[in-house]
C-alpha cells in the first residue's frame, strides 16, 4: 500500500514522526514512483527557498503576516454576514415532548371530569302499586301499605330510588320523601 501524497510531502520536508518516517522511508526506497514524487517535493522546496532569497530586503514579514491574518478574519466575518440562514422547519424533540405532555394533561383532565353514572344495585326492585310501595331483595320484601287503596298519586324517579310527594293530612296519606335501595 502506497503512502498518501500528504505523507510523502511531510516526509520530503522532514515533518513526519519517527515511526511514520521509518515506514515511508522503507516504502520510498523500494517504490520508484513514490521516490519520484518525494524528489519533486524536495525540488519544489529548493525552488521556494531560491524565490524567498529574491524578495526585497526591507520587507517586514511580521507586518505582512498581520495584514494577511486581518484580511482573513475580515473575509470570514463578511462571509458570516451574507451567509444564508437555514431555519429548522421541523418541530424537533422538544416541541414533540411539549405536545405529548399537553395531550397527556388534557386526557387526564377529561378522564377525571367524566360524570359518574349511578348504577342500579343488582337484585333490588321497587314497585309502586295501588295498595302501596313494595321493595324486594333476595326473596325478602318490605311493603308500605296504602289502607284506603284509593288512587293516591305516586311518582317514581331513577332506578334505585323512589320519591312520593306529600298528599294530604286529612286523608291520612303518608308522605314519603326518599327511598333509596343499596
Amino acid at each position: 500500500m502506497h503512502p498518501s501524497e500528504a505523507q510523502l510531502a511531510l516526509f520530503a520536508g522532514g515533518d513526519l514522526d519517527l515511526l511514520d518516517r521509518w515506514r515511508v522511508s522503507r516504502h520510498v526506497h523500494k517504490c520508484r514512483g513514490c521516490s519520484v514524487v518525494v524528489e519533486s517535493f524536495r525540488a519544489s522546496e529548493q525552488d521556494y527557498q531560491a524565490d524567498a532569497m529574491e524578495m526585497p530586503a526591507g520587507l517586514n514579514w511580521n507586518r505582512l503576516a498581520a495584514e494577511m491574518t486581518g484580511n482573513i478574519r475580515v473575509g470570514l466575518a463578511a462571509g458570516e454576514c451574507v451567509a444564508t440562514v437555514h431555519r429548522n422547519e421541523r418541530l424537533g424533540w422538544k416541541m414533540a415532548g411539549v405536545l405529548a405532555g399537553m395531550t397527556l394533561l388534557l386526557s387526564a383532565a377529561w378522564w377525571l371530569n367524566i360524570p359518574k353514572t349511578q348504577r342500579p344495585t343488582a337484585g333490588v326492585e321497587l314497585e309502586a302499586t295501588r295498595s302501596g310501595i313494595e321493595m324486594k331483595q333476595n326473596g325478602s320484601s318490605l311493603m308500605l301499605l296504602n289502607r284506603k287503596s284509593s288512587s293516591a298519586p305516586m311518582y317514581g324517579s331513577a332506578p334505585g330510588s323512589l320519591r312520593v310527594r306529600y298528599v294530604d293530612a286529612e286523608t291520612n296519606q303518608v308522605t314519603i320523601n326518599n327511598v333509596y335501595a343499596q
